[in-house]
């Protein structure tokens, strides 16, 4: 079990970090756009729902123990029972990515990355290039989704019903554990397509580090 929850809270390893800087430059070298990469382990806190599911897995436990006809719980036993449930179902939902992602639902997900994705972009300086063309590339581990948030020098420029099926069509990529590769096809596949809006100029710098941001 916790061999299978530090992999699921792993960073990248430096050839994955290598392989998402390589991909950043290609992509700069086609277009103006400025990428940032920012990896995540999640995007939400979600204690509510732990809170939630450890709580009735506890009474469900407490309920069996009291009313369940084919055996007797001595009385003095159900409080510890009743507790070592909830704490055993907490530390279940809040570290298994599989049970949270179930218990917790698709639209606020998609919520919460969009809302981690926005204060990124913010954070990370992404705004500062000189023809606000900076995007941000966002993996939220727990939530297995890929967030961009643009700039209005690229979203000036993309067709908002193209830029949207693009953004969608990406979100496979993002059901892998190979986050590194996630993330690098994802900037490839943004490259190619503002390669051809967005052509880098002759007088191109970058402006943002290509180093993936990450946070514990």
């Amino acid at each position: 079990m916790l061999d299978y929850i530090k992999k699921q809270i792993a960073k990248l390893t430096e050839e994955q970090s290598a392989a998402v800087i390589e991909a950043v430059e290609a992509a700069e070298d086609k277009t103006s756009a400025e990428f940032v990469v920012s990896l995540v382990p999640h995007s939400g806190q979600y204690r509510d729902v732990d809170l939630a599911f450890a709580s009735v897995v506890a009474l469900v436990v407490l309920g069996v123990q009291v009313f369940n006809p084919w055996w007797i719980v001595p009385a003095a036993s159900l409080p510890m029972d009743a507790l070592l449930a909830f704490a055993a179902s907490w530390l279940v939902c809040a570290r298994v990515h599989c049970v949270r992602r179930f218990l917790v639902g698709g639209e606020r997900q998609s919520q919460q990355v969009r809302a981690e994705a926005e204060l990124q972009f913010y954070r990370e300086g992404v705004r500062a290039t000189r023809a606000r063309t900076g995007v941000l590339v966002l993996y939220s581990q727990m939530e297995r989704r890929i967030e961009v948030v643009a700039d209005d020098g690229v979203m000036r420029e993309v067709d908002k019903e193209e830029w949207e099926a693009k953004l969608t069509a990406m979100q496979s990529l993002a059901r892998t554990d190979d986050h590194g590769a996630a993330i690098a096809t994802a900037v490839e596949q943004l490259g190619d397509f503002l390669a051809v809006i967005l052509p880098v100029s002759e007088d191109d710098i970058d402006e943002l580090a290509n180093r993936p941001r990450t946070r514990e």
